[in-house]
């Protein structure tokens, strides 16, 4: 018999479901560059409802929608603030600086939330002649992939208001807003309703298999179609995936409240066989462990575990992160805990 894998590093590792699979077998399609894939349309104002936007874009990746939104809403030469550990700064090959010369000045912040204070300094610079222009502020919700934070309403609403009081708009990468709007108990439109534009991912916890949703004013949507004609993003029939998004926005985003409660369960049980895990900060799906109790490296914590069954993603000398997904069973929880253990005593 097969050994069951038990795949922790990411929510991204989720296959779709068998309904998804019978949509894009069904989907009714067309070619999408000239706007005639009517699954595409369906699933851009779907996407655009649920956050409260005028229009919606779909794209091949979050890292897509991302750099296609500062594109859009900067000027070559301008500059965009973001989080010191968001995707965006972390995770996408400093794109925006490579693409069209938008350096990004990151802000360190430990919950995905600048105080006025910080942004103050950034928006209004001692010697604004030495610095680059601003346009653009960039938000993340949840913050920081190796900790899923919660980003509220309030300060959501409290940062963007800066940033129009400085005539910068405000961009909020919400690759997982759905894990956060559950988490909170509040529509994702509440999320989004101060931010001039917004993007979410299909296909980390919701198990689509592919794209993002970029969502805006209708002239920020037709400013970003030209971007991502530009940057190779034009598919035809696309509709095949998008078929799978609208799945995922209609079953899939009540049930990530599944996740983060075995997220919980799984840190708490984490601790209790001596692993050191911050219970304050699994908000979400996301548990990030530190392995020093252990005295174990993440390399070596890494390769016991997988030779054990479980996959885990190392992040840093002595930290793992692991990510509740759908994929993920009650019974698989108990499994994860007696493998950590193991690997202590090797």
């Amino acid at each position: 018999m097969t050994q069951k894998i038990i795949d922790l590093r990411s929510d991204t590792v989720t296959k779709p479901t068998a309904r998804m699979r019978a949509a894009m077998a069904e989907a009714e399609v067309g070619d999408d560059v000239f706007g005639e894939d009517p699954t595409v349309r369906a699933l851009e104002e779907e996407s655009a409802g649920l956050l409260g936007k005028e229009e919606g874009m779909f794209v091949a990746s979050g890292t897509m929608a991302n750099q296609i939104a500062v594109l859009s809403l900067c000027s070559r030469g301008q500059a965009a603030i973001v989080l010191e550990h968001s995707h965006l700064q972390r995770m996408e090959r400093a794109g925006a600086a490579a693409l069209m010369g938008v350096p990004f000045l990151p802000i360190a912040t430990g919950s995905g939330v600048f105080n006025g204070a910080q942004l103050e300094a950034s928006l209004s610079p001692v010697h604004p002649i030495q610095m680059p222009k601003l346009g653009l502020l960039c938000l993340e919700n949840t913050y920081d992939l190796n900790r899923g934070l919660v980003v509220s309403p309030a300060e959501i609403d409290a940062m963007s208001v800066l940033g129009r009081q400085h005539h910068v708009p405000t961009f909020l990468d919400g690759a997982r807003i759905f894990n956060a709007a559950v988490a909170l108990g509040v529509p994702a439109a509440t999320l989004t309703r101060s931010v001039d534009a917004a993007q979410f991912c299909l296909a980390k916890g919701l198990s689509s298999p592919v794209g993002s949703v970029l969502v805006g004013s209708r002239d920020f949507i037709a400013e970003a179609r030209w971007m991502k004609q530009q940057l190779g993003g034009g598919w035809r029939q696309a509709g095949v995936i998008a078929a799978a998004g609208l799945v995922a926005l209609k079953e899939m985003i009540p049930r990530l409240a599944e996740d983060h409660a075995r997220a919980r369960q799984l840190g708490l049980m984490l601790a209790d066989v001596g692993l050191k895990v911050d219970e304050s900060q699994i908000q979400t799906n996301i548990i990030r462990v530190e392995l020093g109790p252990f005295g174990l490296d993440a390399e070596t914590f890494v390769r016991r575990m997988a030779a054990l069954g479980v996959l885990v993603k190392p992040i840093g000398p002595e930290t793992v992160r692991m990510v509740l997904h759908r994929e993920i069973e009650q019974g698989d929880l108990a499994a994860v805990v007696d493998a950590a253990a193991a690997c202590s005593s090797d």
